[in-house]
């Protein structure tokens, strides 16, 4: 067990203690709609318990709801670092569909987010988490969620010892090094992946690692000649997380998968052997489209494009325009009010002509970043309608604007 701070151990004793007053619960449900700080302040020495801890919950629950809501519902205990680094539920959730099996153990638990969906997929689940803190949390939520086949253990996952073999070893390694983000580098990750996957292999049938979202994919394919698959996941067309599988034996190739998780908890899974880049391009449509962020990172964006039957603006782009719209389409799709001239002028004539005061600008394959275009432009954001920006084949400015009709 690691020496950890007393004040840690306070903190989530005083937390659990507070979400098993019965006063403080009633009084955190019935004011849970109002304002943290207006009730911090309304009720300070007012009331029997610590106010001020308790709207430091709340404001948690207010930000997680969306995130964890079975964790806000069930009025689990949590902080800001344990909530900021779990899993959306709907993503550990698509996770766990992936792997099955009799036993998998978590190196890094966290809050447990993970463990718990991974539970309805191994007969048990065996949870590590270095921070005692995030430790209790876990195992005081799992009680409260219903948990019954995860074991919580407190330890470092570098000094974990071995005991079973494992179906599957799952981490989430720390890419917070030293109060600094550093997202791409795979070496820099804690614990280091790099070093350890081999080890963890010598426990278990396969590895699976969540990493970062900025992580390069091609560097992961030279990394590890073990790599079987990779997964690209997305919620509500924001790329969440990355996922490989390894394995014992090395792979020739490893597969790819882009997922995307719809607002209606539906999911667009995608994976090709065919990485099509067609030197066919299409300059007309009433519609514009673009393919989701998850195909565009895992490199899948062109061979789906080509498979329901459109063509991109220039060479390996990621504009496309059609005569209509596409049912199901992965990505988002805008139906085109105007094709405009790309000059400044032209473009400020037509927002005075149009009585627009206020649009959303993005731009693909172009000479400036949005940034710069609002400053030309002299255009605040917002509104129901949209400005793109783009080359043709021969670098000729386009623009469309348009309204949105669908963004999975």
């Amino acid at each position: 067990m690691n020496n950890v701070p007393p004040h840690n151990i306070v903190q989530s004793n005083e937390i659990i203690e507070l979400l098993k007053n019965e006063d403080a619960m009633a009084f955190l449900n019935e004011h849970f709609l109002e304002s943290p700080d207006l009730l911090s302040l309304k009720y300070s020495g007012k009331v029997t318990f610590n106010i001020t801890k308790l709207t430091q919950i709340l404001h948690l629950y207010r930000k997680a709801k969306d995130k964890i809501p079975l964790w806000v519902e069930n009025r689990c205990a949590m902080h800001d670092k344990s909530y900021a680094q779990s899993s959306h539920w709907e993503v550990a959730q698509f996770k766990s569909t992936l792997f099955n099996g009799k036993m998998l153990l978590d190196l890094t638990g966290g809050l447990g987010v993970d463990s718990y969906y991974f539970s309805f997929s191994f007969d048990f689940v065996i949870s590590v988490e270095r921070d005692l803190t995030t430790h209790q949390f876990a195992l005081y939520n799992a009680a409260k969620l219903g948990a019954h086949n995860i074991q919580f253990i407190q330890a470092d996952s570098n000094a974990f010892a071995f005991d079973n073999h494992y179906d599957v070893i799952y981490v989430d390694p720390d890419r917070r090094t030293d109060t600094s983000r550093i997202l791409g580098d795979i070496e820099a990750y804690s614990p280091n992946i790099v070093e350890e996957h081999k080890k963890w292999l010598q426990h278990a049938d396969s590895v699976v690692v969540k990493l970062s979202p900025m992580v390069d994919l091609t560097l992961l394919e030279k990394t590890f000649p073990n790599l079987k698959s990779i997964y690209v996941i997305g919620h509500k067309n924001e790329v969440k997380e990355i996922l490989i599988h390894l394995v014992k034996a090395d792979v020739e190739t490893a597969k790819k998968y882009s997922v995307n998780i719809s607002s209606a908890n539906r999911v667009n899974q995608y994976t090709s052997d065919n990485y099509h880049d067609s030197a066919a391009t299409n300059e007309y449509g009433s519609f514009l489209l673009e393919p989701s962020k998850p195909l565009i990172k895992s490199g899948l964006s062109h061979a789906y494009c080509h498979q329901v039957g459109i063509h991109p603006i220039i060479p390996k782009g990621y504009y496309y325009l059609h005569d209509a719209s596409i049912p199901d389409f992965d990505g988002r799709q805008f139906e085109i009010i105007e094709m405009l001239d790309g000059n400044w002028k032209s473009i400020k004539k037509y927002f005075k002509s149009e009585g627009i005061k206020s649009i959303e600008i993005a731009q693909r394959h172009f000479f400036d970043d949005v940034a710069t275009i609002r400053q030309k432009l002299n255009i605040k954001a917002g509104g129901n309608t949209s400005l793109h920006f783009t080359v043709n084949s021969e670098g000729k400015s386009l623009c469309f604007h348009t309204k949105r009709i669908t963004e999975t």
